[in-house]
């Protein structure tokens, strides 16, 4: 999908991104465990790593805003 979703399943997050450059799409129904949706504008995750963390941060390309921020820690 065209589009970006932190979703959390399971105690898994994952993290869907389909904002690179293609046509964005429209939301259809919220999927069960969503927690951040955005589909307003293109853009890319940043990951950062680090022995204690890795942090993952959705950032809109034209902007430079961070929509989303996520941290894992080891």
């Amino acid at each position: 999908n065209h589009v970006y979703e932190r979703v959390a399943v399971d105690g898994f997050t994952y993290l869907i991104n389909g904002l690179g450059g293609g046509a964005r799409y429209a939301w259809g129904s919220i999927v069960a465990g969503s927690q951040v949706r955005y589909n307003a504008d293109h853009g890319a995750i940043l990951a950062e790593a680090t022995p204690e963390q890795i942090t993952f941060q959705f950032i809109v390309a034209a902007t430079g805003e961070v929509i989303d921020t996520y941290v894992l820690s080891a």
